[in-house]
């Protein structure tokens, strides 16, 4: 089918990464001395990574609208919330916030409205160590509670791991003043790990083993923040679908522990090329040229569903309008999680009126690429990313707010979608 599609912008800024934000602040707050921070995501979860911190008592000296300055305390114990934490929808911002709790040993309450969020394997690996973290009702529902409880440092193998549980445990390790390490078979550091190497040195590898030492002097420094990893996965799909030209965005962040997402998007029929590649402040970042596309079919192992789970909106909507059969394998996640990708799935299935089936623990789609939908349905599409494809896929944008789209997406990408390109 050929579809009318829109003049994109040549280029495209995109926020800056928000999980690189968050873990260089919380790393940056063990200084004794000033960071600077030089990329303040303009979305609501770079707003509450700031608002967290000013809250237990970090001073902020905010030098522009991309730029602040964090005055560090050291290792010294920073007053507990007065308030319940919200996370603002992420589930990435969930675990850091309470393994930064765990590791001082503060009582705190986190709340996150996204509906497939589970720190489950958390709370368990955090039990295992001495801490406690336990959820409402039936030990994995939002709101949780972190008890003032001493975590044990030492050897940890996490079962099930959500992508931002190695990250979470670190974090601990490093307010903790033991040596937390992670198993022989543990992949390189992650983000971090990277920003804990930013600031005081090398993380240590040994006898097949990572570890991370607590109470360790950190370093005040300059950190650059690369662009959104996240929010260009929603654009690439969101470009490939819907322009009708070629577009550039620059600078975004190739997670090393994420970036599988892209052959992903390239085995699915996105096509795209990345140059550029460059090291920013231990984070490899590259311009990625977005071409228009028309998706396929795509079948996900139970790894790869794993490690892509944060894109899983715009997967799911390549999928849904792909011109043949995707599977995905779901038997890595945890139930909540698998509760909100079959969710998920339904709803924009109703969209596209592609057909799925759920047997076990997979999802199988038979996408359809014609004009079989109901954009009426869009609204009940609750992933923001998903969501912003679908009205501009079926050009009915009037279901997207302005505000939404500057919490979720930031205020460039909104600028393209609600001021020039469609109102």
């Amino acid at each position: 089918m050929s579809r009318e599609r829109y003049s994109f912008p040549k280029e495209m800024e995109l926020t800056y990464d928000e999980g690189i934000f968050a873990r260089s602040a919380l790393t940056a707050c063990l200084t004794d001395d000033e960071c600077r921070l030089a990329g303040i995501p303009d979305t609501a979860a770079g707003k509450t990574v700031l608002g967290f911190l000013s809250g237990m008592g970090y001073e902020l000296d905010y030098i522009d609208d991309i730029q602040v300055n964090l005055v560090g305390r050291g290792y010294v114990k920073p007053g507990e919330p007065t308030d319940v934490i919200d996370c603002a929808g992420s589930s990435d911002l969930a675990h850091l916030f309470t393994a930064w709790l765990c590791g001082w040993q503060l009582y705190g309450v986190i709340r996150c409205a996204n509906p497939y969020l589970s720190l489950e394997d958390l709370a368990k690996t955090a039990k295992s160590m001495g801490g406690r973290i336990a959820g409402r009702s039936d030990g994995c529902a939002p709101p949780w509670c972190v008890d003032p409880a001493a975590v044990a440092a030492g050897e940890v193998r996490p079962a099930n791991p959500h992508p931002s549980l190695r990250s979470a445990l670190a974090l601990i390790f490093l307010l903790g003043q033991g040596t937390g390490a992670f198993p022989s078979d543990t992949p390189g550091p992650d983000s971090m790990e990277r920003a804990i190497g930013h600031y005081r040195g090398e993380i240590r590898r040994s006898e097949g083993r990572l570890f991370i030492k607590g109470g360790e002097r950190v370093l005040a420094k300059r950190r650059d923040i690369p662009r959104s990893f996240r929010i260009a996965v929603a654009v690439i799909v969101m470009t490939a679908l819907t322009s009708g030209n070629d577009v550039r965005l620059p600078g975004v962040c190739l997670n090393p522990s994420r970036a599988g997402t892209l052959e992903i998007l390239g085995r699915a029929g996105i096509d795209f090329s990345v140059e550029n590649m460059a090291d920013i402040d231990g984070e490899i970042a590259a311009d990625i040229i977005v071409k228009p596309s028309e998706p396929k079919g795509i079948e996900l192992s139970s790894k790869a569903v794993r490690s892509s789970y944060e894109d899983i909106g715009p997967l799911l909507v390549s999928a849904c309008l792909g011109d043949s059969l995707s599977e995905f394998d779901l038997s890595m996640l945890s139930r909540p999680e698998k509760d909100g990708a079959i969710d998920l799935t339904e709803k924009i299935a109703a969209v596209t009126g592609a057909t799925f089936d759920t047997g076990g623990d997979r999802i199988t789609i038979e996408g359809n690429p014609g004009d079989g939908g109901n954009a009426d349905l869009i609204p009940a599409v609750w992933d923001y990313s998903a969501k912003t494809i679908l009205a501009l896929y079926y050009k009915t944008p009037a279901v997207l707010e302005k505000a939404s789209c500057i919490n979720e997406l930031g205020k460039n990408v909104a600028r393209v979608i609600l001021g020039e390109l469609l109102f």
